[in-house]
């Protein structure tokens, strides 16, 4: 089965609104106040109150934060998230900075952790909490030029051995430019594109045309479309 695409850094809704309308029901929200992608939390509010249509999931990005600064926005969002079209949406955490399992534990809320080179697997692997992994292309990337993916591969499927119901998710950029075996080698739940300049007109403006039609290329063509098979 293809991955599904997730958009990631949506800060307005008429940008969600028009993604939605083409068929993405996953979006990761960059709660990073330094992030060009940061989103307040009244547009956030605004974005789940407005857009009500059942079946989305939510993936909220933290990187170092507060304790304090996550319980405070989910007990927000538990507020905001009420009726009976609301209540079927899914949020989730995602971490992105150096946090450790017990702290991305202590919220009790299904987490995903975003993977860099340094990122010990193991104990992340046992945390109860834990709904998946994402992987930037560039980690392949590295492992591949430096001739370790094999080993990396096999490591990781022994790993992954007795958590097959875990999420790999591989965060692209729209002009990345993959290579061919990393589809077979590895099976993403989810592709993640940015909000970001690439799609963008001006600053936290998306030109929504060039983002339906990137789009609209991997729902007609699937993602192999993107492939270079020749690398």
């Amino acid at each position: 089965m293809s991955p599904k695409i997730r958009i990631d850094g949506v800060y307005d809704y008429t940008t969600f609104n028009h993604l939605s309308n083409l068929g993405i029901e996953d979006f990761l929200f960059d709660c990073r106040p330094l992030s060009f992608q940061f989103i307040q939390q009244h547009c956030l509010n605004d974005i789940l109150i407005e857009y009500q249509r059942p079946f989305q999931n939510y993936y909220l990005q933290f990187a170092d934060e507060k304790d304090f600064v996550i319980q405070k926005l989910l007990r927000d969002l538990k507020e905001t998230l009420k009726g009976p079209e609301l209540e079927k949406k899914e949020v989730f955490l995602e971490f992105s900075g150096q946090e450790e399992v017990d702290f991305m534990e202590s919220f009790q809320v299904p987490f995903y952790k975003q993977i860099e080179e340094t990122t010990y697997l193991k104990p992340l692997l046992n945390s109860l909490y834990l709904k998946g992994m994402v992987f930037p292309f560039s980690y392949f990337a590295q492992l591949k030029e430096k001739g370790e993916l094999d080993r990396f591969q096999d490591y990781f499927e022994q790993e992954m051995a007795q958590f097959q119901s875990l999420d790999i998710v591989l965060k692209l950029d729209w002009d990345d430019n993959v290579f061919g075996s990393l589809f077979d080698r590895f099976s993403f739940k989810q592709v993640s594109f940015p909000i970001n300049a690439n799609i963008e007109s001006a600053y936290r403006q998306v030109n929504l045309k060039k983002a339906e039609e990137e789009i609209q290329f991997f729902i007609d063509n699937g993602l192999m479309g993107r492939v270079n098979k020749s690398i």
